[in-house]
């Protein structure tokens, strides 16, 4: 799948290794975190919040509300976006 958006860093730093959420990487579970909490602000603004693997290994987010989707390739973009729209902090 070929997206139009900036290459975020390899998937196994940030987002898989995030999503696992281990406790013996702090790091990650973090990110997981911080992961959940925006995807819950998004659900509150009436999007859905998911992460996508490329096959080079990269990812990005995906924020969909209305059979449309925006792609952003870090979660500080998500964060940005959320605060346009007007989620709840």
């Amino acid at each position: 799948m070929q997206a139009n958006h900036t290459p975020a860093p390899p998937c196994a730093d940030t987002c898989t290794a995030a999503l696992a959420a281990d406790a013996d990487a702090p790091p990650a579970a973090s990110h997981g975190k911080r992961f959940a909490t925006l995807r819950a602000r998004a659900a509150l603004a009436g999007f859905t919040l998911g992460v996508m693997t490329e096959t080079d290994g990269l990812c990005f987010y995906l924020l969909s509300r209305w059979g449309m989707s925006r792609t952003l390739p870090d979660l500080a973009a998500v964060v940005v976006f959320l605060r346009q729209v007007g989620a709840p902090e």
